[in-house]
């Protein structure tokens, strides 16, 4: 972590370890807040952001393994509000567009691989954040909402990183 910190790569760190359930290593490296010259603290929240995709991928691998869902059950089999996606067809207008009945029910698999259309785009991110204002409480209660946002593309067309609404709809599911 020291290397780390030297070498600019991030300003500070906490590291952990453990061994047959019990606590051998927690140390406190660098800074928490560099302006303000504060030393990382051994209790700091840390943002993980992308990190929740491995865990929800996983979680789900899990559930898989138990004959709880498969890849290719629709995500309407657990959310129903996801039943009848519609997509979204831009105009040449900015912002413009109108929808079309998706060709088929985006599924587990799409969500894991970034087929799914969800909030991936201009047109289904515009819809979704204006669902998102509306983001509060749980994921029962903020995710069914997603299902009224039209996809960007048809399930299973193209590759289209979706930053947060995929594996949020992921993270419902388990």
């Amino acid at each position: 972590m020291e290397r780390h910190i030297a070498e600019h790569n991030i300003t500070g760190a906490v590291t952990l370890v453990t061994r047959k359930g019990q606590l051998v290593h927690l140390e406190a490296h660098g800074k928490m807040d560099v302006e303000a010259g504060r030393a990382m603290q051994k209790d700091a929240i840390f943002r993980v952001w992308s990190m929740t995709k491995p865990v929800a991928a996983t979680a789900i691998l899990m559930l898989m393994e138990e004959g709880k869902v498969r890849l290719n059950d629709p995500v309407s089999k657990f959310i129903p509000q996801f039943k009848g996606m519609q997509v979204g067809v831009a105009q040449e207008r900015p912002g413009a567009y109108f929808t079309v009945p998706a060709a088929r029910e985006v599924t587990v698999q799409d969500l894991l691989t970034h087929v799914s259309g969800l909030a991936s785009g201009p047109v289904s991110s515009g819809a979704a954040g204006k669902i998102a204002k509306f983001y509060s409480g749980t994921l029962g209660d903020s995710i069914p909402k997603l299902g009224a946002t039209p996809l960007e593309f048809q399930p299973g067309s193209r590759w289209a990183y979706s930053a947060g609404a995929a594996f949020d709809t992921l993270g419902r599911i388990v």
